[in-house]
């Protein structure tokens, strides 16, 4: 984060307070559901892909120094994960719920 103290205002302390209590899955949903509203469709693929070219615009422009990833397949994923892990999705790499 050294790089974005150049650029923005440093934290509030409430908003430090709120950034070290906040969970990264929360931190997650929140942007998911702010790209939705920006992506050319409402969906959470193209919520993802509006996030990931973020990430690269902010990193092409200096403004963060992580470089983006670059996604893997479904199937890759899926044969790497740990069999305890990869019972909990289907062959799409869908969650599987108690609903299913």
């Amino acid at each position: 984060m050294a790089n974005l103290k150049n650029f923005l205002p440093p934290m509030t302390l409430s908003e430090r307070e709120w950034f070290d209590k906040c969970p990264k899955a929360v931190l997650f949903e929140i942007a998911r559901q702010f790209a939705m509203r920006v992506a050319d469709d409402f969906t959470e693929d193209a919520a993802f892909e509006t996030m990931q070219n973020e990430w690269s615009v902010l990193h092409s422009q200096n403004l963060v120094p992580q470089k983006p990833f670059k996604p893997r397949s479904v199937e890759t994923i899926l044969a790497k994960m740990h069999p305890k892990v990869r019972a909990f999705y289907d062959d799409a790499g869908n969650p599987i719920t108690d609903a299913q």
